[in-house]
């Protein structure tokens, strides 16, 4: 994995869990209707779109391989935004679940370290 690619997948990576956070938190409001949904709404989006930026600049990264790219992409965002619920919203995850985040770690892992453009 190069710096560049390393970088891009961080960067989207963060966006994307902050993006999360903010929809959690702004879930606790009411729908359309309070203040805090409107903010958990617009932080997400603010955060959250322009992370496909970085994105874009995986698949370029990768031509050959947009699937490793979603399952790095996804499975990333996943993983991280269980580990934030968890640790900041105190979200308790029952064990088969923490094994199933544990699984799809080692499935992103196996899928970047087979592919045949890994970078």
């Amino acid at each position: 994995m190069n710096g560049m690619f390393a970088f891009n997948l961080s960067v989207f990576l963060t966006m994307q869990v902050l993006a999360q956070a903010a929809m959690k938190v702004g879930s606790a409001g009411a729908v359309l209707r309070s203040r805090r949904w409107w903010l958990g709404f617009v932080s997400a989006n603010v955060v959250g779109a322009p992370s496909t930026l970085f994105l874009r600049q995986l698949y370029v990264a990768m031509p050959d391989d947009p699937n490793t790219v979603v399952v790095l992409a996804m499975s990333g965002t996943f993983i991280f935004s269980q580990l934030i619920f968890a640790l900041v919203f105190g979200l308790r995850l029952r064990p088969v679940q923490w094994l199933a985040v544990g699984m799809l770690a080692v499935g992103a892992t196996m899928a970047f370290y087979c592919t045949s453009n890994n970078v």
